[in-house]
């Protein structure tokens, strides 16, 4: 799957969302967000902050990463657990998966 065919699946989630009645107040509070920089300071291997396709605010700082992916990219989702010094691997602990194809 290339680039764009996930960036679409994933825009297309977005715009669902938003509409929801349960998710869409929760994207207007900005307890849930979309494609944002990682609110606990995770960065990919080269130290630049990721986009997390959702994350939500759980409370006492901690926050549940979720991710679009294949089956053959799913081990991706550890680039959003982040590392010391800079981030608490503890302040997210959930990363979810959301496998299409």
């Amino acid at each position: 799957m290339n680039v764009f065919g996930g960036l679409a699946i994933q825009q297309i989630a977005n715009q669902l969302l938003d509409t929801d009645p349960v998710a869409g107040p929760l994207i207007k509070s900005k307890e849930l967000r979309l494609n944002v920089q990682s609110l606990n300071n995770a960065t990919n291997n080269k130290g630049n902050k990721v986009k997390p396709d959702f994350q939500l605010l759980l409370g006492g700082g901690n926050t549940a990463v979720l991710d679009i992916t294949t089956k053959g990219s799913k081990d991706k989702i550890w680039k959003y657990e982040p590392k010391p010094p800079n981030g608490n691997p503890a302040s997210v602990p959930f990363l979810i998966n959301i496998l299409y194809r």
